[in-house]
């Protein structure tokens, strides 16, 4: 009886768990159908959508220093 060399035993036990690994995940992708998991959501009706003037609706200190042009002009907190 002539003897297999442990390569040849490797390589072909690698191949078949690599095979059997990849039919069980193609199998289990069609198990779960994301898309139809997933449902649709309406886009939220507190704020209006950002435009590259800004937001419009949101005229308030925090949005003032961050459209000014110079740090100067931003009222922020004095460093300690």
């Amino acid at each position: 009886m002539q003897r297999v060399p442990s390569l040849a035993i490797l390589l072909l036990t690698g191949l078949l768990t690599g095979g059997a690994a990849a039919g069980i995940a193609l199998a289990a992708e069609g198990a779960f159908d994301v898309a139809a998991l997933v449902e649709p959501s309406a886009p939220a009706g507190l704020l209006p959508p950002i435009t590259i003037e800004g937001r419009k609706g949101w005229d308030c200190t925090a949005e003032r220093n961050a459209m000014a042009a110079k740090l100067s002009d931003a009222a922020l907190p004095l460093a300690r």
